[in-house]
């Protein structure tokens, strides 16, 4: 059963409360879309904040360099600076 399908067999007294009601439903659902597509766009900004902060302080030491060796093979930088947290 649907609001419209609802609205058909009422009284134009009811017909129209029930079809003010499904305007209103209609524009508190287009209020939480827009709701829920700020949240999932700020959420999809920190996580992305979040993950070069991480790559920041985890990648502090590296320079990302290859290096290559006599035989020609690659060796990525090995020396990492570590972190040291003091509470």
């Amino acid at each position: 059963m649907t609001l419209s399908r609802l609205e058909e067999g009422l009284t134009e007294v009811k017909k129209a409360q029930v079809t003010e009601r499904k305007d209103k439903l209609r524009l508190l659902a287009g209020e939480l879309e827009k709701e829920y597509l700020s949240t999932a766009m700020l959420l999809s900004d920190c996580a992305r904040f979040n993950r070069l902060l991480l790559k920041s302080i985890f990648d502090l030491g590296k320079t990302g360099m290859v290096y290559y060796n006599s035989n020609g093979a690659a060796k990525r930088q090995t020396d990492a600076a570590f972190v040291n947290l003091e509470f």
